[in-house]
């Protein structure tokens, strides 16, 4: 995993980036990812703080799979403060219960 401050990269990459980057794994600060983000952030897996996801939720958000008030994701995402893990399995989704 690589934290760079004030990195440009190119908008596909492999591992992880901050600072208004695209990745594969997890992202911070206005990010579009296929994995995690946190903040004002649109993803297909999980999402904190004011954002629309079709996995899991955080906060006062709408989804069609689950609603987490004030605490964290069980086994996929711990969100409180913002601390997202970047070791997120699919696998684990099936722990929440699906609609699939």
């Amino acid at each position: 995993m690589v934290l760079v401050r004030n990195w440009t990269v190119s908008s596909n990459d492999d591992l992880a980036h901050l600072e208004n980057l695209n990745s594969s794994l997890a992202h911070l600060r206005s990010v579009n990812s296929n994995l995690a983000h946190v903040g004002n952030l649109n993803s297909y897996l999980a999402h904190v703080g004011n954002l629309n996801s079709n996995l899991a939720q955080v906060a006062n958000l709408n989804s069609s799979f689950m609603l987490v008030g004030n605490g964290a994701v069980n086994n996929l995402v711990r969100v409180g403060n913002l601390a997202l893990s970047s070791n997120v399995n699919l696998a684990d989704v099936g722990k929440f219960g699906s609609e699939q």
